[in-house]
C-alpha cells in the first residue's frame, strides 16, 4: 500500500555522545501509520561539548557547539529532546565512577553544570560579539511553538543551582517562550523510583551505572516519541482535512451566492415592471423567482448533504 509520507522533524540536544547516538540510530527508525498517512523522523543530533576556561575560571559552551545550534536554528522541528545540564566529559566520567583507580566523583555543589538557559544566552553572546547577525533566527527559534521531550537527572547537593525537576521545567518554558506541551522524563523518580539509596548504588557506586542508565532512557524516551509522532500523525490529518475541503467550501459559497445573485435580477425585473404598472409582466417575472428559488433551494440543500456527508465520512476514515 502507497503512503502519503509526512516529515517529523526532531532535534536531540545532549552532552552524551553514546546517548546521542543511541536516540539518533533507533528514532529514526520509528513510525507512525494511519490508513493512508505515514509520518517519517527526520533527526538532527546535537552534541553539546562543554570545556573548562582557565583563563575566566570557568566552565563554557565550545564555540563549535554553538555554531552548530545557531545553524540548526534555520530549520523547523517538531519535536525537541533536550537534557537540561550539560557537564564537560571529564567530570561526566567522574560522576558516573567511570575513571579506574578513582573514588566517585561526588561533590557538594553541581555549580560545574551549565543549564539550557545558559545554553541559549551563549548562542546569543556568542552571535552579538560576531555582529549579531543571526539574532533573529535565534529570537524566532526559541519563540516557536514546539513540543518538548525535557530529561533531567536529579542530583540533591548541598549547592544545587538546577533546583527540584519542576524548577527546570518552568525554566525550560522560559527558554522556549511560546511552548505549552512539555513532556517530562524525570530520571530520579523514573529511573530510582526516587529513591536516593538506589541512585547513589547505580550512579556513584556502580562502574556501569551509566549504561543502565542510557539504556532505560533509550526506552523511555522510544515511549514518548511514538506517542508524540502519532499526535502529530493525527493532527496533520486533521489539518489537511480541513486545507483539502476549504476549496470545496469556497465552491459551494461562490455557487450559493451566484444563485442568490440570478434570482435578484428576476426580482428587480418584477419590481420594475410593476412600478410602471405592467402588472402581467410583473407577476410573470415574480412566479419565474418563485420558480427558481424553489428549484434551486432544493438543489442547494441536496449538495449541501452530499458535501457534508462526504467530508464527515472523509474525517472519520483520516482519524481511525
Amino acid at each position: 500500500m502507497k503512503y502519503k509520507q509526512t516529515e517529523f522533524r526532531t532535534l536531540i540536544v545532549d552532552d552524551d555522545a553514546k546517548m546521542l547516538a543511541m536516540l539518533h540510530s533507533q528514532l529514526r527508525g520509528q513510525r507512525a501509520v494511519s490508513r493512508a498517512r505515514e509520518v517519517l523522523p527526520v533527526v538532527e543530533p546535537l552534541l553539546v561539548e562543554v570545556y573548562w576556561n582557565e583563563s575566566e575560571k570557568r566552565y563554557k559552551f565550545k564555540d563549535e557547539t554553538l555554531q552548530q545550534f545557531i545553524l540548526l536554528c534555520k530549520q523547523h522541528f517538531d519535536y525537541l529532546i533536550v537534557d537540561y545540564a550539560f557537564a564537560d566529559k571529564s567530570n561526566q566520567a567522574a560522576q558516573w565512577n567511570e575513571i579506574p583507580g578513582t573514588s566517585p566523583g561526588k561533590g557538594e555543589s553541581n555549580e560545574h553544570l551549565l543549564t539550557l538557559s545558559e545554553l541559549r544566552d551563549a548562542m546569543v553572546a556568542y552571535d552579538g560579539e560576531r555582529g549579531g547577525q543571526q539574532k533573529k533566527r535565534i529570537e524566532k527559534f526559541f519563540s516557536r511553538k514546539v513540543r518538548i521531550l525535557l530529561r533531567s537527572f536529579q542530583h540533591d547537593r548541598d549547592k544545587d543551582k538546577l533546583g527540584p525537576f519542576k524548577d527546570r521545567k518552568n525554566a525550560t518554558r522560559g527558554v522556549f517562550t511560546s511552548t505549552t506541551e512539555i513532556d517530562s522524563i524525570d530520571s530520579f523518580q523514573m529511573i530510582y523510583g526516587s529513591d536516593s539509596n538506589l541512585r547513589e548504588n547505580m550512579y556513584h557506586g556502580a562502574s556501569r551505572g551509566r549504561e543502565l542508565y542510557r539504556n532505560v532512557v533509550l526506552q523511555l524516551t522510544i515511549q514518548f516519541y511514538r506517542t508524540a509522532m502519532n499526535n502529530f500523525l493525527a493532527h496533520q490529518a486533521g489539518r489537511l482535512l480541513v486545507i483539502k475541503n476549504s476549496r470545496l467550501i469556497a465552491i459551494l459559497v461562490a455557487v450559493v451566492t451566484g444563485f442568490a445573485a440570478f434570482l435578484q435580477v428576476f426580482v428587480s425585473e418584477g419590481v420594475a415592471s410593476a412600478s410602471v404598472g405592467d402588472w402581467s409582466k410583473a407577476l410573470a417575472w415574480g412566479v419565474a423567482a418563485v420558480f427558481f428559488l424553489i428549484l434551486g433551494a432544493f438543489a442547494t440543500t441536496f449538495v449541501i448533504e452530499r458535501f457534508l456527508g462526504g467530508l464527515f465520512e472523509r474525517f472519520t476514515r483520516s482519524s481511525k
